[in-house]
């Protein structure tokens, strides 16, 4: 008997299966339109828009936080896979960053399927195969894939300069050669970072530290990158040849560099800091370029009072000469 219920139960519950599809079928095709117009509209709002102009300044973004769409405004505090559940990387394959962005709360998938008229986005992961880093790409509203190459710009093409990202298995990915699958992000379950880290600092502090300013050298696209912090001495020499610098004419952005290789020195000064010194608080210098980056349209200047040379020649001095020369960074004599 208890078999026969059971049975009976099942075959009701395929009965309304089969009249539900039969109603929807049934249906006006007028109003399997607005259905699906619906979904689509519903899919599409949950998708971000390609949008390099909020994304030039944000304080601390990596191509991981622009992947899950979520803007960190805190510069001392990057978002790492996993971190944000207690998980501190230490290598970088696909296992190793897999398991931590799961942990975040990214939802493995086929490449093909995508993530469907879910609220969800798109979003694939690839490694260097020496295990020395990551690298994330985002699908956007239009179809097309985008990324932020680490603490510098964001873009849609692929390490070509030139290609359109239509799929980031076949895309030049510069070092990052090991493609390891792709995501989908619900905004609403995925958490990267702290509420705090999401808010802007306040600009009040008594706390020595957060009055320093930090250098942090490109070389990695999602890991941290190494930083040094300058003295005051060194941070008024700093001041001095921006000075000298942003006295002159602007001029074009720098030469586009490839994944993999040295991107520049990212110069971090808090507000309060920022205006005693009478410096912009975000700025990098590449290539002979030197970039105001605090507001959403960036100028730049051509670097004739040598701040590169300064920072490079800092850099050696405290310790970051290996790391440096492996991206063909000379010391400068």
């Amino acid at each position: 008997m208890q078999n026969s219920g059971i049975m009976i139960k099942n075959t009701a519950t395929i009965l309304v299966l089969i009249l539900n599809v039969f109603c929807y079928a049934n249906k006006p095709t007028h109003i399997r339109i607005i259905h699906a117009k619906s979904a689509n509209k519903l899919n599409n709002e949950c998708i971000p828009e390609y949008n390099p102009g909020f994304w030039s300044n944000t304080r601390g973004n990596n191509c991981y936080s622009y992947a899950c769409d979520t803007s960190i405004q805190r510069m001392e505090h990057i978002p790492q896979p996993g971190f944000a559940h207690g998980i501190i990387l230490d290598k970088w394959n696909c296992e190793t960053v897999h398991n931590a962005a799961v942990a975040d709360g990214l939802k493995p998938i086929d490449c093909d399927e995508g993530c469907g008229f879910s609220c969800q986005h798109q979003v694939a992961l690839c490694v260097d195969p020496r295990e020395s880093g990551y690298h994330w790409y985002r699908k956007d509203r239009d179809g097309t894939w985008s990324h932020k190459r680490g603490l510098s710009s964001i873009s849609k093409l692929d390490d070509t300069w030139k290609d359109s990202i239509i799929d980031p298995r076949k895309a030049d990915r510069g070092k990052y050669t090991t493609f390891c699958g792709c995501y989908c992000v619900d905004k609403k379950k995925v958490k990267i970072a702290s509420e705090e880290d999401l808010k802007l600092p306040k600009r009040k502090s008594t706390d020595e530290n957060k009055e320093v300013v930090v250098v942090k050298l490109g070389i990695y696209s999602g890991r941290p990158n190494p930083e040094m912090k300058l003295t005051n001495k060194m941070a008024l020499q700093y001041a001095d040849l921006v000075k000298l610098t942003v006295s002159k004419e602007q001029t074009h952005p720098p030469p586009p560099v490839k994944l993999g290789e040295f991107y520049g020195f990212f110069v971090q000064i808090p507000d309060k800091k920022a205006e005693e010194l009478g410096l912009p608080g975000q700025a990098a210098v590449l290539n002979g370029v030197f970039t105001d980056m605090t507001h959403k349209k960036l100028t730049h200047w051509s670097d004739e009072a040598g701040i590169e040379r300064f920072l490079t020649r800092l850099a050696y001095e405290l310790g970051f000469g290996d790391l440096l020369r492996n991206m063909h960074i000379v010391e400068p004599k």
